[in-house]
């Protein structure tokens, strides 16, 4: 399981302007955006969430699969959502990257409130054998990063890359 949690850059967001009083919050069920198609990795870290939250606060906590677009429909469907805390949206990595890949209609930094960080994903950069810059070979890649890594950094952040 720790395994799985870590397989993951997950986080659970909540668009909340200001939720009901704690003292009858949730008083009907909450919804946990997942913007991926059911059975992968987002979708069963969301379960687990929901499983656990239905058990602790004592209201139904139901996942609602939103995929398309990179997370981004997903994404804009909870959004749109009543700022009321019934609908949490779960985020993975690519979040990050979306708005410098599609024309977003919402903001993704200040249309949302991150709640919690549930995991870590290593990243790794692949290349295909025979594949690096200029034609050459994984090998002179390496070598490459490992000339101006401080460049390379947020690239080759937390991948298990041996840089020579």
């Amino acid at each position: 399981m720790k395994a799985l949690a870590s397989a993951a850059v997950l986080g659970l967001a909540t668009i909340v302007a200001s939720p009901a009083s704690s003292e009858d919050y949730p008083a009907r069920p909450v919804h946990i955006v997942a913007p991926f198609a059911p059975d992968g990795g987002t979708d069963f870290i969301a379960r687990l969430i929901a499983q656990k939250l239905t058990e602790r606060v004592g209201q139904q906590v139901i996942v609602d699969n939103k995929p398309g677009a990179g997370g981004n429909l997903g994404a804009e469907f909870a959004v749109k959502a009543p700022p009321d805390g019934y609908t949490l949206l779960l985020v993975a990595g690519g979040y990050t990257v979306n708005p410098s890949l599609y024309k977003l209609s919402f903001d993704p930094v200040n249309d949302i409130s991150p709640i919690i960080q549930f995991s870590q994903w290593p990243e790794e950069l692949l290349a295909a054998d025979g594949v690096a810059p200029a034609g050459g070979t994984p090998e002179q890649f390496r070598k490459v990063i490992g000339s101006d890594i401080g460049r390379w950094r947020g690239v080759v952040k937390q991948a298990n890359v041996k840089v020579e």
